[in-house]
């Protein structure tokens, strides 16, 4: 990541351009959630293409200490006006105070998932983290909020598919406009497979992103993607 910023001065500009467009086509409230928010760059980005930072709050989750670290130093450094939260904990389907994480000593991404890692594990770091269920923080903390619509941005490097489930079944899903997550084929189990499309079904439009910059709209090449494709890496744009 940080070579790639050093030299082109931004990170997957693409998608904070997106984000920031679905954000400025509407004039109520809402808020826009980052899971795995690293080092803040993609909201950073995100914030400075927003028309009107008074309708937005934003809420950026980091549960690696490290990158969280950085994410406050990025966040001071900006004197952004935007309403801004940083958490330091992750989500998943249940809470776990005593969770661990493998982090990248070359780059700045982790996962709680060895078998999805590019790295030799001595090339590996292990980091204790805090996981929070997400029924329990959208109860302590969206349900404190008034707010019309939700957009997501899920970048956990394999765990967004059971946290985009738990959101999609839960009481915020219809104000979700607008879901992002990062899909790991390698992830996904033939059981899961038909729960996973389920899901995306209570969307209107599907975008599926690949890594050469193809896209693809057509829902059932998505899907077959989804299931043919092993150790396939792309963005899946939801939206209603």
């Amino acid at each position: 990541m940080s070579p790639y910023v050093n030299k082109f001065g931004y990170w997957d500009n693409g998608l904070s351009k997106f984000i920031s467009t679905h954000l400025n086509n509407s004039d109520e409230k809402s808020i826009f959630l980052d899971i795995g928010a690293n080092q803040g760059l993609v909201t950073l980005q995100i914030i400075n293409g927003c028309n009107d930072l008074t309708k937005i709050d934003f809420i950026l989750i980091e549960p690696v200490l490290k990158f969280f670290t950085n994410l406050q130093k990025n966040f001071r450094a900006s004197n952004s006006i935007a309403s801004y939260e940083l958490l330091n904990f992750g989500l998943g389907r249940v809470s776990n105070p005593r969770a661990y994480t493998y982090t990248s000593k070359r780059n700045s991404t982790s996962t709680q998932h060895l078998d999805l890692t590019f790295d030799p594990n001595n090339k590996l770091s292990i980091n204790e983290i805090v996981i929070v269920s997400v029924s329990q923080f959208i109860v302590s903390y969206l349900g404190t909020k008034t707010y019309s619509r939700l957009v997501v941005k899920s970048d956990t490097d394999g765990d967004d598919l059971e946290i985009f489930d738990c959101f999609v079944n839960s009481t915020v899903r219809a104000k979700i406009s607008l879901y992002i997550l990062e899909v790991v084929t390698t992830a996904i189990l033939k059981a899961d497979l038909d729960i996973f499309v389920k899901n995306c079904c209570s969307f209107n439009n599907w975008l599926l992103i690949l890594r050469n910059g193809e896209e693809l709209k057509d829902k059932q090449k998505i899907r077959n993607i989804l299931e043919s494709e092993r150790n396939y890496v792309g963005d899946l744009y939801l939206s209603s």
